[in-house]
């Protein structure tokens, strides 16, 4: 399938077909969300640059002209989840020079406590670590990972724990590895630990600019579906206040943290309206007039898509 759409990123790119395509679908289902985590600044600027002739706007823009029924042809937003530090740097240095308005989700509890981490930040550290062997954890118990077959099944069953539990439901498994993996010197403590926050002094400063917007991740990057209505709304709440004292600007919109519907749940995006103009997923697709702005796609972009397959990805949704 990879080798498949490889060829066919290429042919696109090869044919001029883009174009032709693009203002096709742009009429059809109007523009689109581009959903970023982390990535080099020139692997961004070659993936942008080749969505031309669309338009980089706000993401407030974008969800303005679709709340108000107005055409969003041509345009599209950029979005980045999370606020790692040396990404939100970086972007922000190629996004004011080439005046490219650019969103950063910010989770709170991230920012607030540099050290931790993100427990999903500690699996994807540890995650190429696992040895192919029998483990056991004293708080979890034994772990078989002999053979292929039972390394995918385990690592399927970490990814649907983070994605539908809470932090405090997955710690002791993460904990857990990361302690057997240290002790027993398959890898040393400081290669596990995950890339720091950016920092609430640099968030008031880089909202200067006017291109860029800080808006909110909740505050523990927990799966929405994970939470009671009131813990949500409280980090509904909490996080809009702290994003909006460190910027100096109203939070108006909402990411889900990890964006797929078993992470999401059909309740949230109700409690989401409550509080912000828009609430953004990973499920892929464009903007056009969407039926809730509360649930709204988004086209993921990796550092593996060079500029053909930023330009595929954009018409096969």
């Amino acid at each position: 399938m990879d080798t498949l759409k490889i060829g066919l990123a290429q042919v696109l790119s090869l044919s001029g077909s883009y174009s032709p395509f693009q203002s096709l679908l742009a009429r059809l289902y109007g523009g689109f969300i581009l959903a970023f985590h982390n990535l080099e600044p020139e692997r961004f600027i070659q993936q942008i640059e080749a969505l031309k002739p669309n338009q980089p706007i706000s993401l407030s823009d974008l969800i303005s002209r679709a709340a108000n029924n107005e055409s969003t042809a041509g345009c599209f937003a950029i979005t980045f989840d999370d606020g790692v530090g040396e990404t939100v740097r970086a972007i922000t240095q190629v996004a004011v020079k080439h005046n490219w308005p650019v969103t950063f989700f910010l989770p709170t509890d991230y920012l607030d406590n540099p050290t931790q981490g993100m427990i999903f930040q500690w699996w994807r550290c540890l995650e190429p670590y696992l040895p192919s062997t029998k483990i056991h954890l004293p708080d979890v118990g034994n772990i078989d990972l002999s053979n292929n077959i039972k390394m995918r099944e385990f690592k399927r069953h970490v990814k649907h724990l983070i994605d539908t539990k809470r932090r405090n439901e997955t710690e002791p498994l993460i904990w857990g590895l990361v302690d057997f993996l240290t002790k027993n010197e398959y890898v040393k403590e400081e290669w596990l630990k995950p890339p720091a926050p950016i920092t609430w002094e640099e968030v008031s400063q880089i909202s200067t600019y006017s291109v860029i917007q800080f808006e909110s991740h909740g505050i523990s990057h927990s799966p929405v579906s994970s939470l009671s209505p009131e813990q949500l709304e409280q980090e509904l709440v909490a996080s809009k206040q702290k994003i909006s004292d460190a910027t100096g600007y109203p939070c108006k919109h909402f990411c889900y943290p990890f964006g797929g519907q078993r992470s999401i749940g059909d309740l949230a995006p109700k409690i989401v309206a409550k509080y912000y103009q828009s609430g953004v997923t990973m499920h892929r697709g464009r903007v056009g007039r969407p039926k809730s702005l509360y649930s709204l796609p988004r086209i993921p972009l990796y550092p593996r898509d060079d500029a053909s397959m930023a330009r595929l990805k954009t018409i096969t949704v």
